[in-house]
């Protein structure tokens, strides 16, 4: 029996991160718990979901793979519309700082960077695009965005808001 240990190796890094990200969870009060859950969980839909509608119907996960790539190789006039893709990082460090209980006003910043990072996307027509078989640049024409975008801004428009009514009704009570 051959094993596949570059698909294996991945996976049960993936289960210890989930086991760490549970045990955080459990530790914190429930509101924010579900708040975090609710937001992970439209982030995991948009990487299961298309991201464009018409021709390219790749999920999200094809995306956050290999999305920043393209930030090297496409010109300055595209760049912009795959900086979309730092969104991630930034939402990743904004979850990370929420479950070590650092409450702070980075974590705003981040939250907000992460959706206008994200929102790039809507202000372009015809960005262009490296060619993986070719390795031309193409245009990627006329798109039109689908479910799996919707459901990555909502994820971090959850996490904002979220704090934002938690913070409003923690005030509100104490």
């Amino acid at each position: 029996m051959n094993i596949n240990w570059r698909i294996i190796i991945p996976i049960v890094l993936l289960l210890i991160y989930a086991l760490e990200l549970a045990n955080k969870l459990m530790k914190m009060n429930m509101e924010k718990a579900i708040m975090v859950a609710v937001s992970l969980l439209l982030y995991i839909s948009a990487c299961c979901a298309n991201v464009f509608a018409g021709g390219d119907r790749n999920p999200g996960w094809a995306y956050l793979l290999g999305g920043w790539i393209e930030i090297f190789l496409v010109k300055w006039s595209s760049k912009l519309f795959y900086m979309a893709w730092l969104a991630n990082i930034t939402y990743g460090f904004s979850i990370n700082m929420y479950l070590s209980g650092k409450n702070t006003s980075l974590l705003y910043v981040l939250i907000i960077v992460s959706i206008l990072l994200a929102m790039l996307p809507l202000f372009f027509n015809n960005p262009t695009f490296v060619d993986p078989e070719r390795g031309i640049e193409s245009t990627l024409g006329v798109f039109h965005l689908s479910t799996g975008y919707y459901l990555w801004i909502g994820s971090f428009l959850t996490l904002l808001l979220g704090e934002i009514v938690l913070f409003v009704l923690k005030n509100k009570i104490g």
